[in-house]
């Protein structure tokens, strides 16, 4: 794990010292998940947006696909895969014969 020194404001390190005794975290742990919070959203937005694909965002949240799918469907995102697309996924794997 990396370290690195960040400047925040005093009002969101009180913010962020609100947070970790509600949740019961110490202060680093409530940084790194608020941060992966602002993350998932941000690749929610990318991938709702159209300008990541599913790959993509499962790629910056470094998870596997199904876990992608699942933590953008929490954040409400829809998928944005058709059927043609996914019989064209599943041929190009071999799965599916015919058109």
């Amino acid at each position: 794990m990396a370290i690195i020194s960040l400047r925040v404001p005093e009002s969101r390190e009180k913010a962020v010292g609100r947070v970790a005794g509600r949740e019961g975290f110490d202060r680093s742990t409530a940084f790194r998940r608020l941060i992966l919070v602002g993350l998932e959203r941000y690749v929610a937005d990318l991938f709702r947006d159209g300008e990541i694909s599913l790959r993509q965002a499962a790629e910056w949240l470094d998870v596997p696909l199904r876990e992608a799918m699942d933590r953008l469907e929490r954040a409400g995102v829809a998928g944005n895969v058709g059927v043609d697309e996914v019989r064209a996924a599943l041929a190009d794997l071999g799965e599916l014969e015919g058109p």
